[in-house]
């Protein structure tokens, strides 16, 4: 059991992990952490993960379940917490760091990538385009570079001389739009 340490009156650990537990708009996941005396452990943060992988809703309304990274950067963030509250004598083992916890493994997606004969099709494809679109897809085929790496190019990351490119920014796009470096 991993019990409140000290000034019991100031501070509950759990009441606080429990608000880290509380689902997006207010929705509570009660099975977590339902009782503050009882105190907070591994097995806790081990549900946590388990309502994460299974049963939390993506916020952009897609139907699949959340990424096993996302899993893993919200249980980094609980773990901070955790340490944190053990560093300053708030419980008294640091579960954070526990290595029992398990997370979801992350399916690796099968990269797709063009034929001999498909990179031909495209180069030909091309030749009626204007110069900066060709640039841009011949960068891409040729290079491996990812897409905000391409948009993020500079001519001052291009040694000519040399014929290198320097990776120095990528660009992204953000929920509303807008593009971001």
């Amino acid at each position: 059991m991993h019990a409140v340490s000290r000034n019991q009156d100031k501070f509950a650990l759990s009441a606080n992990l429990q608000f880290l537990f509380q689902g997006h708009r207010g929705r509570a996941d009660a099975d977590v952490c339902e009782d503050e005396d009882e105190g907070f452990s591994t097995y806790h943060i081990q549900q946590f993960i388990q309502y994460l992988s299974t049963e939390k809703k993506r916020l952009d309304g897609r139907e699949d379940g959340i990424a096993a990274s996302t899993v893993k950067r919200y249980t980094t963030v609980l773990r901070s917490i955790v340490t944190t509250a053990y560093k300053l004598e708030y419980i008294e083992d640091d579960i954070g760091r526990s290595r029992r916890i398990e997370f979801p493994k992350e399916e690796t997606k099968e990269v797709e990538v063009f034929t001999l004969e498909e990179v031909g099709q495209i180069l030909t494809a091309l030749e009626s385009e204007p110069l900066h679109i060709r640039a841009v897809i011949e960068v891409a085929l040729f290079t491996g570079l990812r897409r905000g790496e391409i948009v993020g190019l500079k001519w001052s990351d291009i040694d000519f001389e040399n014929q290198r490119i320097s990776i120095k920014r990528s660009i992204y796009k953000l929920r509303d739009g807008k593009a971001r470096e």
